[in-house]
This record gives structure tokens, sequence and C-alpha cells, in this order.
């Protein structure tokens, strides 16, 4: 199967419905340790009026060393699709929002729009797709192109089997799309039509093909072009200014500037500038208010031109024409003179957000999600300030909240079972530990037995023994002489000397005749007791 090519293993490819707890458990096992390079998760997504205003329905997941393509069930499982977790304490949402894991969208815009949206999921580590794409041409890179022309013009596929993928493709298209008479809510049907089902596969099937394709013949200049722009998409999918179906969608980042201006043009209108209407001021506002009060209270007064909004005042200013004017009708004073309520909107910019400098004109304002975020320390999870009530109220968090740390055995539980972790076997071998001390190795004390009846403990043990009888007993004068292994010494607190550590420092120290350590073992090797020293 590792020797396929990526066209084989898309013929081969398998298909599975993720629609309950313990099966996105299982996935999130399968998601643990895979290969990055290439990347081993390819994602789209599918739901009803896909973005913020709509819902998602299915998640297509393709893990490409399994060769099989998930179907994650979202209008079954809802957040429990991203918030299940495996033992590790992985789960689907932690593995979107890493930057460590890479996964392979095509388009991300409004799949990333509905993910922040309704599951407060911030992707990052993503390769588009559409992006490589448009990076990697040779002609003109004004304008993006959708999967379809990327696979019948880059995939190299046969005639027959693009045929196949585009019959697959238009079936499905003839449930949901409103133009051949289907309806989105065709994705919140179950069970899954087989169209439906056949249409989400398809959607991945060939994005390993693409990304590999792209990937070999983009440039390290152009590489980082399109980290910075995917980078990019995915803040501005998250702003309250995003459009899921804006006219520019069509539009590449990289498009000529005149060509854009020109799809951005309502028509020629002779103003200056490219599409651009004339913004009339507050003062222009209030000067044309005056005059028109001015005409229905004072229908005899000598009417005199004024500037209609958008339009120079030949004689004054429009600043002093509202004042003019204001000094003529005293209701028009009074609502220049009232307080202008102030808009709510969040005070930082988009440079505030990213790090940057603060000195910028005309700054774009985000809207107060994006910035109001609350951390749960207990479980080092990021989130909206709207989400924080309930996700201190979830079963998640509280049953985390109750977690007791076993430091000795450096394992993590539930406060209801830390009595009977400390009365089981487990944690109380870690507790007793033993040293051997003919082999100097500290071991569990229920390993005790097993060790003392080992080859190497016996081949040792012998070995100490036919030392210690060949041993001659030292004078008084020696020095530098090592002790034998099997001796202990009390007067080191009955702790083993090192095997440094020789006759010389352990006994004499220096002065011939003084005991620092007194020897467990009357065998004579010390000395002590053939000297006549009463131990």
């Amino acid at each position: 199967m590792k020797n396929q090519s990526p066209k084989a293993k898309a013929a081969n490819m398998g298909v599975t419905i993720i629609d309950s707890e313990p099966s996105v458990v299982a996935l999130i096992d399968h998601l643990d340790h895979l290969p990055t390079q290439p990347p081993s998760l390819y994602l789209d997504i599918e739901g009803v009026n896909l973005s913020r205003h709509g819902s998602i329905s299915i998640v297509q997941l393709l893990i490409l060393p399994m060769n099989h393509v998930f179907l994650i069930d979202v209008f079954v499982l809802g957040e429990k699709a991203f918030c299940t977790s495996n033992r590790s304490g992985t789960d689907l949402r932690s593995i979107l929002e890493s930057a460590l894991v890479p996964k392979v969208f095509f388009d991300l815009r409004n799949d990333s729009d509905a993910l922040f949206a309704h599951f407060q999921i911030s992707l990052q580590g993503i390769h588009d797709v559409q992006l490589l794409e448009v990076a990697t041409r040779s002609h003109s890179k004004d304008r993006l192109a959708g999967l379809a022309m990327c696979i019948e013009k880059d995939a190299q596929l046969t005639h027959e089997v693009t045929a196949a993928w585009k019959a697959t493709k238009q079936k499905g298209l003839s449930h949901f799309a409103p133009k051949h008479g289907g309806s989105y809510e065709v994705f919140t049907c179950r069970p899954m039509l087989q169209d439906i089902i056949d249409y989400c596969t398809r959607d991945v099937l060939y994005l390993p093909l693409l990304w590999k394709i792209y990937s070999r013949k983009i440039s390290t200049k152009w590489t980082r072009k399109v980290q910075d722009e995917t980078c990019k998409r995915i803040r501005v999918s998250q702003t309250a200014s995003y459009e899921p179906h804006g006219k520019n969608k069509t539009l590449s980042p990289w498009a000529n500037p005149a060509k854009s201006a020109q799809v951005n043009r309502p028509g020629n209108t002779g103003a200056r500038g490219l599409g651009k209407k004339a913004i009339p001021t507050v003062a222009q506002v209030a000067a044309t208010e005056a005059a028109k009060k001015i005409a229905a209270t004072q229908p005899d007064a000598k009417p005199r031109s004024q500037p209609s909004v958008g339009e120079a005042d030949p004689q004054w200013s429009p600043r002093l024409a509202a004042l003019k004017a204001a000094q003529k009708t005293p209701e028009t004073a009074a609502e220049l003179e009232r307080p202008r309520p102030k808009l709510d909107l969040p005070i930082r910019s988009q440079d505030e957000l990213e790090g940057g400098s603060q000195k910028r004109t005309n700054p774009t304002l985000y809207p107060a999600t994006v910035y109001s975020k609350w951390t749960c320390i207990t479980c080092g999870r990021e989130m909206q300030e709207d989400q924080r009530e309930k996700h201190l109220a979830g079963k998640q968090h509280k049953a985390r909240l109750g977690k007791w740390t076993c430091i000795i055995c450096s394992q993590e539980m539930q406060e209801d079972e830390r009595e009977k972790h400390l009365a089981g076997k487990q944690h109380k071998a870690r507790l007793r530990k033993w040293t051997c001390l003919i082999c100097s190795r500290e071991m569990q004390e229920d390993k005790r037995e097993e060790h003392l009846t080992g080859k190497k403990h016996i081949a040792r043990a012998k070995r100490a023994a036919t030392a210690g009888s060949k041993a001659a007993v030292p004078e008084s004068q020696q020095r530098g002489i090592q002790y034998p292994p099997d001796h202990i010494f009390s007067g080191f607190r009955g702790s083993v000397v090192p095997k440094y550590l020789q006759y010389e420092t352990a006994f004499s120290l220096g002065d011939a005749d003084v005991n620092y350590g007194i020897c467990d073992k009357d065998c004579g090797w010390c000395g002590h007791c053939m000297d006549g020293v009463d131990i």
C-alpha cells in the first residue's frame, strides 16, 4: 500500500461514517503520531449555507496513511464531534488548532468562518491548495480556480476517471444545489443518501495528488507568500466584515490592482478614482438639512443656492455654511449641539491583534469576539468570553476539576480514585525500593526475589565471594586497596560506599589507626578483626 501512487490510492479509498462518541474516540486514536511530510490530513466541510449564517453538517477527513475517508456527522454529534477526547486528552479541536499538525483544505475561507462562528475553532497549520495552484501558474494570476478546474487541468487523470468524478459530483449537486432543483437541507437527512456520501468523498479524494503536484513546482519565495496569505484568509474570515458570498471572492490575492479596480467599479461616473462614490461630510449634511427646513418654515424668504450633498459650496466652506444655517434655525442648532452616541465598536485594530505597530491610519476594527477571549486554566483551553459560563458548567470541565496527580507514579486520576490508588499494589511497590549491594542496582521491592535468582546476580556474587576469600589482609600502612562489593559500612549511614572509594579514604582518611567506618563482615579483609579490634 505504501508504494502505491496517489492515483491508485484514490481508486481504492474506503469510507466510514463517524456518528457516535466511541467512534470519535477511535478516530482520534488514529490521528495520533501521523507523519507530517507529506501532510496526512485532508479536509473539507459541507453544510446548509456553510458560513456564520448557516450550519455545519459533515466534516470530510481523508487520512492519507490509512487511505481512508471519514465523514464526521456534525449534524448528529454537534459539539461532541470536536470536544470528545481520547485517553491522552486529544480531541479534534486541538488537532484543528495545532500549528504542528499540517492540514490541507481547498479554499478554507467559508470553512474557517463556520468553524469559528459556531464552535470557536481557530484553524492553524493550514495548507490551501487553491492558493498553491495560483502560486505555481506561469500565466495570469488574477483569478482563482475551482476544484474541478484544478483536477481537470493539473491532476493528469485519464478521461474516463475525470468523467466519472464529474458525474458523481453532478449527482450530488442535483440533490442540494437550488439552481438544479435541490435543497441544502439534504445534508441534514439521516441516514445520508449514497449520492451525498459519494459527493463528499470526491471533494477530498484528489487533494493529496494536487498538493503533491503543486508542492513540487512552487518556489521558496512563493511558499512564504502562500503561507502569509493563508493566515490572512483565516484572520479575515473571523472578522465582522467578512462576506461569505462576496463578489470579490473569485479574485486572486495577487491579482493586478487595475483589474481588481475594474471589477469593483459599479460604472464610469466620471468621479476621481475608480468606482468611488463621493461621501458627504457631517457639515454638508447639516447644511443641506438646514436649507430644507428654511424653505419649509420661511417660504417668503429669499432663496439662496445651497450646496447639495456631495457638491461644494461656491461661497462658503461646508463648516461655515453649517454655522450660518444653525444661527437661523434653533432646531438645527440644538441638533448640532446634541452629543452624538458613541459607536459600540472595539478600540483595537488589526495591528494590535497581530502584535504590530499601533501607529496606523484608518485601522481595521475587529469585532469584540476576536479579542475578548478567556482561557480555562484547569482545561488549558482558550475560548470566547461568551462561552465561559457554558464551559464551566460542562461535564468535561467538572471532570478535570476533580483530578489529582500522584507524584510518585506520575499518574493523573479523578479525586475519588485517590484512596484506591494509594492502597494499590502498583503505588506501594513504587514506594518500597530495594538496592542490591552486590550489583549496585536499585529496584522495586517486588522484583527483589527475581533479581536474586537471576544469572547476572549469581555470577557477580560468586566473583565477589572468590575475590573476598583470596584477598590478603591489608597492613596498617597499606593504602589504595578497593573494598569488596559485598561490604557495607555503618559509618556511612548504611549506604554502599561508591566504587571509586578506596581503603585509605574509607578507613584511614589520613590517620592510620582511626576507625571511621565499621565493617559488617567478619572476614578479616579490613584488618580490624585481625588486629584485635572489637567490632
